[in-house]
């Protein structure tokens, strides 16, 4: 049973100490990445105009929330874009492979099928 001093609103408040994290976005880009990325937006992909996008945006210091609202996708979208372009730079345009870097063997050899 809730109690009248906790929040029926939300029933996970954050802790009184508990700070905010800061907004995310990407390094400042030199001139060569920013024309480079202008190019990109110009690409059929859907996928290498969006990611163009949403570092453009985030270069020039738009939140996360305010990306996701204006290019009509998810936050996570924006967050993985920019994580991604943190980690391999230009190289995160190209839409890589989601297939497992390895496979586990579903069987061990010693199943049978019965005809």
């Amino acid at each position: 049973m809730l109690s009248r001093t906790n929040s029926l609103i939300n029933p996970f408040p954050q802790h009184p100490g508990a700070a905010m994290k800061p907004p995310l976005f990407v390094r400042s880009l030199s001139d060569q990445e920013r024309e480079a990325l202008r190019a990109r937006c110009r690409e059929r992909s859907s996928f290498t105009l969006r990611r163009c996008q949403i570092i453009l945006a985030s270069a020039d210091r738009q939140k996360v929330s305010q990306i996701a609202r204006h290019l009509h996708c998810a936050r996570q979208t924006v967050r993985n874009a920019i994580h991604a372009f943190c980690a391999r730079g230009l190289a995160s345009l190209k839409l890589m492979s989601s297939r497992p870097k390895t496979v586990q063997p579903l069987f061990d050899g010693r199943c049978t099928i019965k005809g």
